[in-house]
């Protein structure tokens, strides 16, 4: 699992099934307990359910071999690409020394966007992309309709984020003092150690590497959640329903909700959480056909790279 979200739709799903009972699903521990009747669902089904959901489940602990190497694998991805980076001076276009500077790179959070909406796709599946467009096919049978749920529910996201962008940006500038120009360095400094740990965090977290750091992520209010959830899937306007995904706990969107904090700067939050939202887009309105064609194993890699991309950058930060 790379997100609490995760989480919730793990449990929805076993909760829907027969059999099961006493369920609890883990994000911090990526483990899911519970009690099943072997005469009504068996516990390959079980993982079966799991799986179609786009995880890989097993009765059986991973070898801590396998564990270790994976892990020390991609820590040296991690420094030899910051490494890199750092020697032909990319990472000073990246991060600039000034938080509200305009020059910030915003490209390259629109290529974050890019690489982390794989995660959305396939964590999260689109179901509730899936559900508009599925409600306009019965209503019209119309092909543009199906676009235009698609379009709908990608600009209620892309309005959610920036909106949520510009609030941060606005509560940053007020940490450093009331002006988006003036902030001090003591306090830019500050900001931008704060922006970087939870880059970090949330790479780390999304590559799995130490569970243990999953307990330090930002949470949301649990009930609120449950509350967002509920009314996303009984809502039937596209539009609604992508508004209200930027209220939804995302390890990818987390993080650049701290960059937009951490920019002190309403309209810099606002632009930052734009770039990332229009980075997203692309592979929701192509939901299914693009990451199908990736297949599996591929599907992953870019997951594992945006991941490892957040981590670089937050330690630029």
């Amino acid at each position: 699992m790379t997100c609490t979200n995760c989480q919730t739709r793990i449990a929805s799903a076993l909760n829907a099934r027969s059999g099961i009972t006493e369920i609890s699903v883990s994000y911090e521990t990526d483990t899911a307990e519970f009690s099943y009747d072997p005469s009504k669902i068996s516990l390959e089904q079980i993982i079966e359910i799991i799986g179609n959901l786009g995880y890989e489940a097993s009765a059986q602990n991973i070898s801590k071999k396998k564990v270790i190497l994976n892990t020390v694998r991609e820590i040296a991805i991690i420094a030899v690409l910051f490494l890199l980076l750092q020697r032909f001076g990319i990472l000073n276009r990246l991060v600039p020394d000034s938080l509200a500077d305009s020059e910030m790179g915003y490209g390259m959070l629109f290529v974050i966007g890019l690489l982390t909406s794989v995660h959305c796709i396939a964590m999260c599946g689109g179901i509730n992309l899936s559900q508009c467009i599925q409600q306009k096919r019965t209503e019209t049978g119309n092909g543009a309709s199906v676009l235009r749920s698609a379009l709908l529910y990608n600009l209620g996201r892309v309005i959610s984020y920036t909106v949520i962008g510009a609030i941060l940006g606005f509560a940053g500038m007020l940490i450093g003092g009331g002006s988006g120009v003036g902030i001090s360095i003591f306090l830019q400094g500050i900001l931008k150690i704060i922006a970087g740990i939870f880059m970090v965090l949330m790479g780390i977290n999304m590559l799995g590497i130490f569970p243990a750091l999953r307990k330090l992520q930002i949470r949301f209010p649990r009930k609120s959640v449950i509350k967002i959830n509920q009314k996303k899937r009984t809502e039937k306007r596209p539009f609604v329903v992508g508004l209200l995904n930027g209220f939804m706990p995302c390890g990818p969107m987390q993080s650049m909700q701290i960059i937009a904090l951490g920019l002190g700067n309403p309209i810099s939050g606002a632009l930052a959480m734009l770039m990332f939202s229009l980075g997203t887009v692309p592979l929701m309105l192509g939901l299914g056909s693009l990451v199908s064609a990736l297949g599996e194993k591929y599907t992953k890699l870019v997951m594992q790279t945006g991941a490892i991309l957040v981590v670089v950058l937050g330690l630029a930060m």
